[in-house]
Formats: structure tokens, sequence, C-alpha cells
């Protein structure tokens, strides 16, 4: 195409035709607003990143503070546990078992959260997005019917779980380290 462009711009006199570097990638060409307009894909992808970057550091912030307060109230059961001969690898391990499985527990319950409210909304949702002329685009009598293969897309599941797993691994494993660490007396006597 690059290669037509210079054919056709060498056979003209004083205009030079653009394609402003299209065709596009399709995930491109959804932040194009025009055909004659220029897309900085470097600045699209930092906005994002940078935007993406908050959503997850608010919560993540929000959840090492529980995770610390939570081995904090534990800090005496641990202590005991070190008295009776268990290790701080064993302390850790177990730890991050029990944070693992609050993260599964969390993915399926969330999952099945939003088949409830798809399912609960699924006319409500068929009418987004239409116009006053697709009013009745399903008549009333008519059962809107969302299969849940269509709602979830196991790609994107996938990788949002495994994100929130390195999230809670590495929200927990600094506090579960540090109160191992701590000396059995101090961990006996904090309440």
């Amino acid at each position: 195409m690059e290669e037509m462009i210079r054919r056709y711009d060498s056979s003209l006199e004083s205009i030079q035709f653009t394609v402003n570097g299209q065709p596009d990638r399709h995930w491109l060409s959804i932040f194009r607003l025009s055909s004659r307009q220029d897309i900085h894909a470097t600045k699209i992808i930092l906005r994002y990143m940078l935007l993406f970057l908050l959503l997850l550091l608010v919560p993540a912030i929000s959840l090492a503070g529980m995770a610390d307060s939570q081995m904090e109230r534990r800090l005496s059961e641990m202590g005991v546990r070190r008295v009776f001969g268990a290790m701080k690898g064993g302390l850790m391990k177990q730890l991050m078992v029990e944070n693992m499985l609050f993260t599964f527990m969390g993915a399926v319950t969330g999952l099945l959260f939003s088949y409830l409210l798809v399912h609960l909304f699924r006319r409500w949702i068929i009418h987004i997005g239409t116009g006053q002329i697709y009013v009745n685009a399903v008549p009333e009598h008519i059962d809107v019917v969302i299969a849940p293969s269509v709602l979830l897309n196991y790609t994107i599941f996938i990788i949002a779980f495994l994100l929130c797993l390195l999230l809670n691994m590495m929200i927990t494993i600094i506090p579960a380290w540090r109160a191992s660490r701590r000396e059995i007396v101090y961990s006996l006597h904090n309440k």
C-alpha cells in the first residue's frame, strides 16, 4: 500500500497523499476519531498504563494495610506456634496458602455474582446502547437468554485472576515475613 501511495504521489505535482499510518490494528483503530487524525500510540499506551496502575495501586495499598493489621492480630498465635516448634518457613507457607485460598474463593464468588447480575438484568442489558428507534428490539413475550460462554472471555479472566494472585502474594509476603521474624517473647505478649 505504501508503494502504491508513493507511485500515486509521484504522479501528482503539488498535492501529497497520506493515509496517516492507516490501516490500523484493531486496538489502535478504536482510538482514531477521524481518518485525517494521526494517532500517537505511545501516548495512548502510557495514558492507559498509568490509569490501570492507579486503579490497581489504590486497592493494593488498602489491602497491604489490611494484611499488616491481620498479621498484627495473629502475632500471638504465631508466637505460640513457634514456641511449640513451628518453623518460620512453615508459618510463611501456611499464611501464603490461606491468602491464595481466599483469593481463589473471591474470584469464584465474583464470577458467580457477575453471572447472577447479568441474569437478573438481561432485558436491560440488551437495550443498552440502542437508540429510540430500537426500543422494542426484543418483544415483551420473548425471554432473553444470555449464555455464560458469551459473557466470559477465559483469557481475560485467567490474566485478571493471575494478576490478582500475584498482587495478593506481594501484599502477603512482606507482613508475613515481618511477623515470622519477630522474637517469640514479643509475639507472645502482643495482644
